[in-house]
């Protein structure tokens, strides 16, 4: 499949290429710094990433009522780090590897070789030869003029409601999870409404998030036609959830 042609007004929020290890192959958190420092020209802007741990303990001791200890730590796995314009991040982390493009994004062909830049960068220096996961993802915004719409019309996988029903949606969520043998992969799409941001409209994210999991091989040219192919079906699927009206409002 040929790389779409870009839209003038392409609906998509935030790109995303995703890049697994598993954990025995993963560099440790105090190695990551070396490659912050490496992309720090064009990735400036760096910040620690992690989760919260909290832990409840109850001391059950002497006391007729047991005595609860709360406590908290911030565990990082990773780093941010942005570009000047605020618009590329790069995560380097202890579990692999991420690359996201915010609004606007231009092309898959400018995307992934920034991406695939970047990665080289990380598996140079950590030494990385296989990984587990891949996946190509898009969070895509709908703006459907509105402020009362007929989802039919403009979205192909989207809430059906019974007609017994009031047919006013206030809100809804919706998730599939999809194989695609096709590519040995699977696909989740998440699909909801959220605030509009321009007027008499109304708002639906469409995100699509397809992966393959796998012992996979990292020889650059591999690597890069197996995303190429994952991000054909994503394309593929991406349009096969909208109507022929919905894509009109992207050109």
């Amino acid at each position: 499949m040929a790389e779409l042609k870009p839209f003038s007004n392409a609906p998509i929020s935030e790109a995303v290429l995703d890049i697994r290890l598993d954990a025995e192959r993963a560099p440790a958190f105090a190695e990551l710094d070396r490659f912050v420092q490496a992309v720090k020209a064009d990735y400036p802007h760096a910040k620690k990433v992690g989760e919260i741990r909290a832990e409840l303990r109850a001391d059950l001791g002497a006391a007729e009522t047991p005595q609860f200890t709360q406590t908290a730590s911030a565990e990082p796995f990773g780093y941010q780090c942005v570009s000047e314009d605020r618009k590329q991040i790069v995560q380097p982390r202890v579990s692999g590897f991420v690359f996201s493009r915010l609004r606007p994004y231009d092309r898959w062909s400018t995307f992934s070789a920034e991406a695939r830049r970047l990665f080289e960068m990380y598996t140079t220096e950590f030494g990385v030869r296989t990984v587990r996961r891949v996946a190509v993802r898009t969070i895509n915004r709908l703006d459907i003029p509105g402020p009362r719409v007929d989802f039919k019309e403009w979205i192909r996988t989207g809430p059906e409601v019974s007609p017994a029903l009031p047919q006013g949606l206030a809100s809804f969520f919706m998730q599939l999870h999809q194989p695609y043998d096709v590519v040995k992969a699977h696909c989740i799409i998440n699909e909801t409404l959220v605030p509009p941001e321009v007027p008499d409209t109304v708002a639906v994210v469409l995100d699509i998030d397809l992966f393959r999991v796998d012992e996979i091989p990292v020889e650059p040219d591999q690597l890069w036609s197996l995303f190429d192919e994952l991000r054909d079906k994503k394309d593929e699927i991406f349009l096969g959830c909208i109507t022929d009206k919905m894509r009109e409002t992207f050109k």
